[in-house]
């Protein structure tokens, strides 16, 4: 407790001088001002020069994820390894924010993490025009800002961290057309041929990008055609009734391409409630291999799933960016990263499932 400056007693004016020159009284007032004064109080010491301090007043860091949606899997995982990794580290605050797929909402939530102290923002953004602008606030306010994402504008963001969605549905494209070749050669057929259904998620961006990859990649070889091609909205229930939608229209096809393994399963299990036999003649592939019993790899393994697409969670890279700067503040975040996707199949799915977090391929 501070002293009450009445409570304390007169000192005489006339007193000893000590060597300074200062009365023992004036050293008295001097030692009493020190003890009232919020100005004499120490600074923090990036105040002094101008910049925020680098924690907050209850000594953590805050680190704000905004996921521009949580209904898709991949993202759950993305969010939730994150957190679990940056509290891995003492000293560290998460904050999550869900936009629900609103960019004036997402844009809102920027503003407001900043206003909370976050000294790091990971996002999933939304549409580049409606949510830049908060971003370039939060850099101009000190703010490390990782996108994970290639669309941003390049003011908007500190570092890029990102999958190319278009490779990943190339990779697709690639694996089925080898297995149809390996097929039309069991069959004594000369060229692979075909009839293909792509389950996509919705009109989002990944899923956008994946697609024009994977019609792309299939334009190579005539023979093998996409028939069907319908949203699912990144769950087994619609996936499924996009199924029986196919088998009624299609009559026959040869492969399903999800663009995640949620859809996937949905369809697989759909196919083999029409018959076993349909179940066995058609190729289904999955995309994301999200770790865990019902993920993709593990899917795989069980034959559910003939075989998946990692994509990298992303966030595990960026949480290697963050400590490099929470170790090094004169660390500089590398502008752009791309993580290299993972294709699944029989034969490695196993040992792919053991692997806790597979270590990203960056280029």
């Amino acid at each position: 407790m501070l002293p009450n400056p009445r409570m304390l007693p007169i000192v005489p004016a006339i007193q000893s001088r000590p060597a300074g020159g200062q009365t023992v009284g004036g050293l008295l007032f001097l030692c009493l001002m020190l003890l009232i004064s919020p100005s004499c109080k120490p600074k923090d010491p990036m105040e002094q020069y101008g910049a925020p301090p680098s924690r907050e007043k209850d000594g953590r860091v805050k680190v704000a994820i905004l996921a521009d949606t949580v209904e898709i899997p991949l993202r759950n995982y993305q969010c939730a390894l994150l957190e679990r990794l940056a509290r891995t580290r003492p000293g560290m605050a998460v904050m999550r924010y869900g936009a629900g797929g609103s960019a004036a909402e997402q844009a809102r939530q920027v503003r407001d993490a900043q206003a909370e102290g976050a000294k790091f923002i990971v996002i999933f953004p939304l549409q580049e025009s409606v949510v830049a602008p908060a971003l370039r606030g939060a850099i101009a306010g000190g703010v490390q800002v990782i996108a994970m994402s290639a669309q941003l504008p390049e003011d908007a963001f500190t570092a890029s961290i990102s999958c190319d969605e278009r490779r990943l549905g190339a990779m697709a494209a690639d694996f089925i057309v080898q297995a149809l070749r390996t097929k039309a050669s069991d069959e004594g057929k000369p060229v692979p041929v075909g009839r293909v259904v792509q389950l996509r998620g919705d009109e989002g961006s990944a899923s956008s990008e994946r697609a024009l990859g994977f019609s792309e990649a299939l334009q190579r070889e005539p023979g093998v055609v996409l028939v069907h091609d319908a949203p699912a909205q990144w769950n087994d229930k619609d996936a499924a009734a996009r199924i029986q939608e196919a088998l009624r229209l299609q009559k026959q096809f040869d492969v399903v391409y999800a663009h995640n393994d949620l859809m996937a399963s949905g369809a697989a299990k759909q196919l083999r409630e029409t018959s076993v036999e349909t179940r066995e003649s058609i190729l289904v592939l999955g995309t994301d291999a999200v770790p865990g019993a019902d993920g993709g790899a593990s899917l795989v393994n069980k034959s559910v799933l003939d075989a998946t697409i990692y994509h990298p969670p992303l966030v595990d890279v960026a949480w290697r960016d963050i400590e490099r700067v929470l170790d090094d503040a004169s660390q500089t975040l590398k502008k752009h990263q791309r993580v290299k996707p993972i294709l699944i199949t029989p034969s490695n799915a196993a040992n792919f499932e053991r692997q806790s977090l597979p270590k990203p391929q960056t280029e």
